[in-house]
């Protein structure tokens, strides 16, 4: 399987952002296109605010931010989007998260 790097990118984004100091927008869909949608296990949970698998795959497809091998910690992993990236990149994950139906109710 080919790996893709997205340390120029990023780097591109980094500076582009820099020069104006204003947000930009960014199609991470289009820019990282050889992700396919509804790959390995996105799909198996329902959870209806799901991070787009396009954003954590981007971020951890470099060394800028995260060294291969590195530790991600999300403590807010909802349905795991970030978590199973991070592991499918070779990071070793740990994930929390506190859901209002565990919640407790007077």
């Amino acid at each position: 399987m080919e790996v893709f790097r997205t340390d120029d990118k990023l780097h591109s984004l980094m500076k582009r952002y820099k020069a104006s100091n204003r947000p930009i927008s960014v199609d991470f869909r289009k820019m990282v296109d050889w992700l396919k949608p509804d790959s390995y296990t996105h799909i198996i949970h329902p959870y209806p605010a799901k991070l787009l698998m396009h954003i954590p795959h981007f971020f951890l497809a470099n060394n800028l931010l995260s060294p291969d091998g590195g530790r991600v910690l999300d403590p807010f992993c909802g349905s795991g989007t970030v978590l199973l990236e991070a592991k499918l990149s070779g990071r070793r994950v740990m994930g929390a998260i506190i859901l209002p139906e565990n919640w407790a109710r007077d």
